[in-house]
């Protein structure tokens, strides 16, 4: 790992040390505290601006899967916000619904919001709460762009195995597990 040539390959069977995050994790599952989580994240991105006025936020959501046939689906229960090293924002919309400051950061064109499926993420926060995500970069299109070779659909598994060497643990029992859960 790191000796790569182009076009990258991602790395199946090789264990990479685990990644972690060194920073804050903040939980927030009421309105209040969701509007005062968003308010605050809004001030720190005005220090992160570039000279252009935009910023960067890495963006994910999360929604109960479910597995039967011909059931409504789950609606978008958790927003994920990183702005930085420093911490992130676990907001769990699913009780506190999107307060107005929460919704003017998803949809601010001047915010870049980037993440793994992002696209998919974005059709359905809209499908299921009416709040369209302005300035989507898929990190998966980036990386075909910027690594060369033939076109695929990264997961953020496989880009941090091939970009940086760790390995993203995100266990079945979270990735398929209750969303709406209170507390997560």
């Amino acid at each position: 790992c790191g000796k790569a040539t182009y076009p990258f390959v991602a790395v199946k069977s090789t264990k990479f040390p685990a990644m972690r995050f060194g920073g804050r994790i903040f939980y927030s599952k009421t309105a209040s505290e969701v509007d005062m989580r968003a308010t605050q994240l809004l001030r720190d991105l005005e220090t992160k601006r570039d000279e252009s006025g935009s910023a960067i936020v890495g963006f994910d959501v999360e929604w109960r899967p479910n597995f039967t046939k011909g059931a409504i689906p789950s609606k978008v229960a958790v927003v994920q916000i990183c702005v930085d090293n420093d911490y992130c924002d676990v907001m769990h919309i699913i009780h506190s619904g999107i307060p107005q400051s929460l919704k003017h950061i998803i949809e601010d064109s001047t915010l870049v919001k980037v993440g793994v499926g992002i696209d998919d993420d974005s059709a359905k926060l809209f499908r299921d709460h009416g709040v369209s995500i302005k300035d989507v970069e898929d990190l998966s299109d980036l990386a075909n762009k910027k690594l060369g070779g033939n076109s695929k659909k990264w997961g953020l598994a496989s880009l941090s195995k091939t970009l940086v060497c760790k390995e993203v643990l995100k266990p079945y029992s979270i990735r398929l597990g209750n969303w709406e859960a209170y507390p997560l």
